[in-house]
């Protein structure tokens, strides 16, 4: 043989010639293997072979030192019991099919193998033609990359050749975790890397000037409210609210406020015409070339996209309809679909403020909802003035409600800090805000429930709490194995017993007769302990329990997520109620008429 790329261009030459008949199997002789030598030195020496479409194929592989073999009229001969007879000549083999010219015959031919034992099977189609002759001609390295490429092939299954041909793209077995992108967050515990999100508020709330704030976060890579992880990179802000507002005091508060030079391009980019995301898709298509644009001139991919406010973003719709929020819902996740961001929709809330206005489809086809809340005193309807930080700045919260992948029914509190920009002609001050936590100084920290404008609990379920308190501080420890509870490294649970015996102690009741006393105590526990969980405070599972962060900040009297050094709960950011703190779906709030059975959970003692 002359060198490799001779010997190719004369097999090449030679394959102008017919290949030898296709074996029809009439002649009552059984199929002949082209290569056999090939396909027992792989028996021999437990190494690789590549079955090929044809014999011209197999001629080629062989040239460049691979293993190779395949029937006289190539995969022509491999049908009904022929092709179970031909398979069983590769039990235990490592077998790579090179589909070659016929990528539709290449599958039942790797069925047949598999279901006769062969030990590996893979599908090879080579790029180009498919066939290997041709491939073996154009490769720099072919001796080296034919190898390369069948590594880089998962063993066949049935499941992977049906998924090629489903029409909705439907996914089997084991492949159905590995065919999603794996769950992120682009802010921590909040917002969803690559989904739909709606943040909503009253007016008044401070709704734009926390998004605002989550969209510097994001493009610095910065904790939100100092706190929450946010994943960096560019956002393009849609203002179809505010626009002048924004692009000439908010943005120039941010960057007064982080110290960020006039002179510094940051990855942000604003949008100030308004688009139209529900009487057709012209907008839509507009919104998503500006986004791959975006991403052009900052270089990376956009993380975010914040349309202020949805309504002015949707002339035309009827917010009550859900078909028409379906449309512009259907739009945003188009955008998210191909431009791989994040949509963020402002929205306003209901008369109240404590949902989302509109159709149930807003809240239920997105990903999370975010709700700005501020602490009115119920009967003035004015900003609650116990509800302040240490510079009397007002109290705010942000509350998570809803969130597919993770804990919801929590909040954080924030304050606008007040920043003057500069001065009008007539002197009057040019002014904006930023967020940030609240300062509580020397002030008593908050309990949890005020953090929520609920009243303090009261004592006898309150004193439950303690005792499970008390058993934590005792006797916690992480979950055991294969008990099932999941928590945040940070939090302990207690065996049953230790905290019947901390309650049993703390009991009150007046009973002489002890077993009267043992079967009130019990009684209580029950009925408290249901309601407790009912409505966040605390959890069991089997015969474990725990205190939720809001539970914990009924006893301690600190608001969740704020350290008690003698607790077992050390939540990792101060003020935040943690995720898991949640109300149970569908729990009112506890009032006295809920417990007309029980001791006050809420009111007086």
């Amino acid at each position: 043989m002359t060198d490799l790329s001779d010997s190719l261009v004369a097999l090449k030459d030679a394959a102008g010639a017919p290949e030898p008949a296709p074996w029809d199997g009439d002649d009552g002789e059984a199929a002949v293997f082209v290569g056999a030598d090939a396909l027992d030195q792989a028996r021999r020496e437990n190494v690789r072979i590549f079955l090929t479409a044809t014999e011209s194929d197999q001629r080629a592989l062989t040239a460049i030192g691979a293993l190779a073999v395949t029937t006289e009229g190539g995969f022509s001969a491999w049908a009904g019991e022929t092709a179970r007879d031909l398979a069983s000549s590769f039990i235990d083999l490592d077998v790579v099919v090179v589909a070659g010219e016929y990528p539709k015959k290449a599958p039942s031919i790797c069925a047949a193998l598999r279901e006769a034992g062969a030990a590996a099977v893979r599908l090879l189609e080579l790029p180009g033609t498919g066939a290997a002759l041709d491939w073996t001609h154009e490769a720099r390295d072919p001796g080296n990359e034919i190898y390369d490429l069948a590594d880089a092939v998962e063993p066949w299954r049935p499941e992977t050749e049906a998924k090629k041909r489903s029409q909705l793209g439907i996914v089997f077995g084991r492949d159905i975790e590995r065919a999603v992108k794996p769950h992120a967050y682009l802010v921590d515990d909040m917002i969803t890397e690559g989904e739909v999100c709606l943040l909503g508020g009253a007016s008044g709330t401070g709704k734009t000037f926390l998004i605002l704030d989550i969209a510097f976060a994001i493009i610095r890579g910065a904790k939100f409210l100092g706190r929450f992880d946010t994943k960096r990179g560019p956002v393009v802000y849609q203002a179809g609210e505010g626009a002048n507002a924004l692009r000439t005091r908010r943005i120039t508060a941010y960057r007064r406020e982080l110290g960020i030079p006039e002179d510094h391009d940051l990855p942000l980019a604003v949008i100030p015409r308004r688009i139209n995301l529900f009487r057709d898709d012209a907008d839509t298509e507009k919104v998503i070339a500006d986004l791959k644009l975006a991403a052009e001139v900052f270089g990376e991919p956009v993380k975010a996209f914040i349309v202020d406010t949805v309504s002015k973003a949707s002339t035309g719709a009827d917010e009550n309809s859900g078909k028409d929020v379906g449309a512009i819902i259907a739009r945003c996740q188009r955008i998210r679909e191909e431009t791989g961001v994040t949509v963020i929709l402002v929205i306003h809330t209901n008369a109240d403020g404590s949902k989302v206005r509109g159709h149930t489809s807003w809240k239920g086809d997105v990903d999370s909802v975010l709700i700005c809340e501020r602490r009115l005193d119920p009967k003035t309807k004015k900003a609650d003035p116990q509800h302040r930080d240490a510079n009397k700045r007002e109290i705010r919260d942000l509350r998570v409600e809803k969130l597919k992948e993770g804990e919801d029914g929590w909040s954080v509190p924030f304050v606008l800090r007040g920043h003057v920009l500069g001065h009008r002609e007539n002197g009057k001050e040019i002014t904006s805000c930023t967020v940030e936590p609240p300062d509580m100084g020397d002030l008593p920290m908050e309990p949890s429930q005020a953090a929520v404008g609920a009243p303090r609990m009261a004592d006898k379920p309150r004193n439950y709490l303690k005792a499970i308190k008390m058993a934590l501080d005792e006797h916690g420890e992480p979950p055991p194995p294969g008990s099932g509870i999941r928590l945040p490294p940070h939090m302990l649970v207690v065996h049953r017993k230790h905290v019947i015996q901390a309650y049993d102690d703390m009991y009150q009741g007046q009973e002489t007769d002890p077993k009267n006393r043992e079967q009130n105590m019990r009684k209580a526990r029950e009925r408290l302990g249901d309601k407790l969980i009912a409505n966040g405070f605390m959890f069991t599972k089997k015969d474990w329990f725990w205190l939720t962060t809001r539970g914990l900040a009924q006893v301690t009297g600190r608001p969740p997520g704020v350290t008690d050094p003698a607790s077992n709960v050390t939540d990792r950011a101060s003020n935040v109620t943690a995720p898991g703190d949640h109300v149970t779906p569908g729990a009112d709030p506890v009032t006295d008429d809920d417990l007309s059975d029980l001791p006050d959970l809420i009111g007086g003692a």
